[in-house]
């Protein structure tokens, strides 16, 4: 016999212009519900709470979690407008189910609770750029858009997660994991529904690749760029009077800036925003363009009253690293840029801005080249090594003996599907959840609207090819940025000062990396010894080389953000240590 349906009611608490997250559970039985959604809370009145309806579905999604473009294009009419969103997303969830989320633009993370079926469906955006945890037992579920609130349950659930840290480390992330023992998390794109115990995880977002056919590139561009003014339109729409725009001497964000400020409504305030080396800890002799801030302040003078800044890098990067279990719940994934983008992000706060313009899905959606084997076909066979994908890193700083998860499944070879693969793989959730409760600053990149992003992803290979290496970022930024920036080979390189930055603060790093010595845990999986042999060699650079950059930039400094998050998670403090 079906046991009785629980009557509790949705309890909301306060909501404010920033509502940071949801928080939920229900249970299989009647008692308790109630008493975990608020015990993990706890005293954050910036949290929703969703607790078990008494019949049909209830759902609670936060204000970051719906683009306003769902509302502006009327995806989900029909309804009475006098319902809210989310009333609206249950009247249509009750009618088709989960084939509601291929009717809406779903930028978001969904509960939905199905009182008849007992279900508790846990839905994620194609792209993660909303997160959503969950646990589950015998006697029920809970869930929220914070891995770290489960710990209020169960000490269980404050435990780094070391395999899950160590495949983040050696790239085999397997994304149906947080970095917490006991928390699980859904994949972006995906739909995880939990009936009595019993879980399922279905992918809802499998969008074609079947190519489209153009009667020209020119044609193809054409289109790209009108849908990309559109996703631009969409993300600046309900801000505030002053808007921020990341502003790198890349294409992607610099064309973003120039749409923006074509588009922008008269008498509003544009910031672009550029992070810039500082002079004192530049590489000697280096011959790239190191200093951002040359080609982003000519791309801004181009541009109607734009008023520019550049913004350096400012804190250490060890406190960082030691910060980010309670900002962001998780390791750096990137450490050698966090400390520029978090000051970019004070900026933008100085300014008033409600939000920040990102481009950080373009790699994959705007300037990308056709895959190698296309671009081999055509006039463009020299530079074919260039896009055949980077190696791996050829040193780990694990232990010989450290066991190395299975990797999730082959990475596709080239074209459509590579691209595909990384999008899915990006999941910067946790990351921009971190940016919203700490700034009170919503990121927002028009690059992962969802009908350009699929759009990309059928874009003809030949096509492609025809435009050479980045030839469809290229062609739309012909008309949109200087003569001068457009005919400039070497590109900007964001923290260009990063490994003189981490020279200043090497005894912080010695400390971090002399608490790993003690902790079992650590020691077990990293080499240490090579952790400290690195850091000798750091405080004897003169004269980085590429070799040095790409070990002190991207090896070297993942392998001490994953050891300062399982010593910060243990209490470990580096004013404690050092002192």
């Amino acid at each position: 016999m079906r046991p009785k349906a629980n009557s509790l009611r949705a309890a909301r608490l306060s909501t404010p212009v920033y509502l940071s997250g949801m928080i939920g559970a229900v249970t299989w039985t009647r008692q308790r519900a109630e008493a975990v959604a608020r015990k993990l809370v706890a005293n954050e009145p910036s949290y929703g709470v969703l607790v078990r309806s008494g019949s049909g579905m209830c759902a609670m999604a936060c204000s970051t979690l719906w683009s306003r473009i769902v509302e502006q294009r009327g995806d989900l009419a029909g309804i009475s407008g006098d319902l809210s969103l989310s009333d609206r997303l249950i009247a249509h969830w009750a009618a088709h189910g989960p084939a509601v989320l291929n009717l809406a633009q779903v930028a978001s993370a969904i509960a939905v609770w199905d009182d008849e079926a007992r279900e508790l469906s846990l839905v994620r955006d194609p792209l993660g750029f909303e997160p959503l945890y969950f646990v589950r037992g015998a006697e029920g579920a809970a869930f929220a858009t914070r891995s770290d609130v489960f710990g209020r349950l169960d000490e269980a659930y404050r435990r780094p997660d070391l395999e899950a840290l160590v495949a983040d480390l050696s790239f085999r992330t397997n994304l149906g994991r947080s970095f917490f023992q006991g928390v699980e998390q859904v994949r972006p794109g995906e739909i995880v529904t939990i009936a009595e115990g019993q879980v399922s995880h279905y992918r809802w977002w499998n969008p074609d690749q079947t190519p489209l056919r153009f009667t020209s590139a020119k044609a193809m561009v054409r289109e790209y760029r009108s849908l990309l003014e559109q996703s631009v339109v969409a993300a600046m729409a309900g801000g505030g009077r002053v808007l921020a725009t990341h502003l790198s001497a890349g294409l992607d964000s610099s064309v973003v800036t120039a749409i923006a400020a074509n588009v922008r409504a008269a008498g509003s305030r544009h910031v672009a925003l550029t992070g810039v080396p500082d002079p004192a800890l530049l590489p000697v002799g280096d011959i790239r363009l190191v200093n951002e801030g040359v080609l982003a302040a000519a791309v801004a003078g181009s541009l109607r009253a734009v008023e520019h800044r550049c913004v350096r890098a400012r804190g250490d990067p060890v406190a960082a690293m030691i910060g980010a279990p309670s900002r962001y719940h998780q390791p750096l994934p990137n450490p050698h840029n966090q400390g520029l983008f978090a000051s970019l992000q004070d900026e933008a706060s100085v300014v008033g801005a409600d939000r920040l313009l990102i481009a950080q899905t373009g790699n994959y959606t705007f300037s990308m080249s056709a895959s190698a084997r296309s671009l081999a076909r055509g006039p463009w066979r020299r530079l074919r090594a260039l896009v055949s994908g980077q190696s791996r890193p050829a040193k780990w700083f694990l232990r010989d003996d450290a066991a190395l998860p299975d990797p999730a499944g082959p990475v596709p070879a080239d074209g459509p599907a590579r691209r595909l693969y990384h999008l899915r793989g990006m999941n910067p959730g946790a990351l921009l959840h971190g940016v919203r409760e700490h700034w009170r600053l919503r990121p927002v990149d028009p690059f992962a609207d969802r009908r350009l992003v699929e759009f990309s992803l059928r874009l003809p290979e030949d096509q492609l090819a025809a435009l050479g290496p980045r030839g469809l970022a290229r062609s739309i930024a012909g008309d949109l940025l200087p003569l001068a920036v457009m005919r400039e080979r070497r590109r900007g390189y964001q923290s260009a000062d990063w490994i003189s930055r981490c020279q200043r603060h090497a005894d912080g790093f010695a400390a971090l990396i002399a608490g790993c010595r003690d902790h079992d845990e650590l020691s077990a999986v990293l080499d240490i010894d090579a952790l400290d042999d690195a850091l000798r060699r750091l405080r004897a650079i003169t004269r980085p080389t590429a070799a040095d950059e790409r070990l002190y930039r991207i090896e070297w400094p993942r392998a001490v953000a994953l050891a300062a998050f399982v010593l910060a998670c243990d209490g470990w403090t580096l004013a404690a240590e050092t002192s």
